[in-house]
């Protein structure tokens, strides 16, 4: 049989609207949780349940993708999707509720915005130029985790969507803070994957080593994973050939969880 869409919305009205109108608040709560927001009371909460578990009439009305659904494929209100059928508003609308699209969540950074980024030690990463003594074989900007505070414009880094929800880092030279393997001598600590700011913005679509995924770390902290599932962290004495003797925290990309890494975490201070 063909499928009739403002045949099956009159259904679903009427399923709604036929019951008990004690059983409303907990369909009114189930409606809310999964994107709607109610206006007035939804009646029958059992035969509503089964409305919204069903996959072939709710989730055409809707007009959206499974995987667009709220807490699990099967439930037929949307959390993410922004489109709704005018047969589905209409049911919707009958049953005393009004559809509205959950706002986005907010980001952990924002795309244009400079931030400073704060280490565990309350120190702050900064690009350091010609501070060890191999100069990263060719890269002579690295990164460290120890000004003290954001004055110098080496702790200013620029975020830029790097696409497929990626961001790169833009520091004050231009060149974005990247992962480089064996750039430094590994032997020093075991730790290949130096941090140093070594990509122009024309290469980086096509640097995978220079996006990272921001991870909310919690308590207004991020962790930024590379391209090889590991984190970026501060590591302490795990440079051996820093020019300056005081020159300790460097970066590295060594851990794999955040989960008792505080190292590894990093605080974005706006500026």
């Amino acid at each position: 049989m063909a499928y009739r869409p403002v045949a099956l919305a009159a259904v679903l009205v009427l399923l709604c609207l036929s019951g008990a109108h004690a059983a409303g608040t907990s369909s009114r709560k189930l409606l809310q949780a999964n994107g709607f927001s109610c206006t007035g009371t939804v009646t029958n909460a059992a035969k509503c349940q089964n409305i919204i578990n069903d996959p072939t009439g709710c989730r055409a009305l809707a007009g959206c993708a499974p995987g667009q659904f709220g807490n699990n494929a099967n439930h037929c209100f949307p959390k993410s999707c922004n489109t709704f059928t005018a047969q589905g508003q209409a049911a919707c609308t009958a049953m005393g509720c009004s559809w509205t699209p959950n706002p986005p969540p907010k980001p952990l950074l924002n795309i244009g915005a400079r931030y400073a980024f704060q280490a565990d030690t309350s120190n702050f990463l900064f690009r350091c130029n010609q501070c060890t003594t191999q100069n990263g074989n060719g890269f002579p900007d690295q990164a460290f985790a120890q000004a003290q505070d954001t004055k110098s414009n080496l702790t200013h880094f620029t975020v830029v969507d790097a696409g497929d929800g990626l961001i790169g880092l833009q520091a004050d030279n231009g060149l974005f803070v990247a992962r480089c393997a064996g750039c430094e001598d590994a032997t020093l600590n075991g730790y290949p994957d130096t941090v140093v700011m070594s990509i122009t913005a024309d290469k980086l679509a096509t640097s995978p080593f220079a996006k990272w995924k921001v991870v909310d770390a919690g308590s207004g902290k991020v962790g930024f994973q590379a391209d090889t599932g590991n984190f970026m962290a501060r590591c302490h004495t795990c440079y051996g050939n820093s020019l300056l003797a005081d020159l300790v925290d460097s970066v590295f990309i060594q851990v794999n969880t955040l989960d008792g890494n505080p190292f590894a975490t990093w605080t974005p201070v706006p500026l």
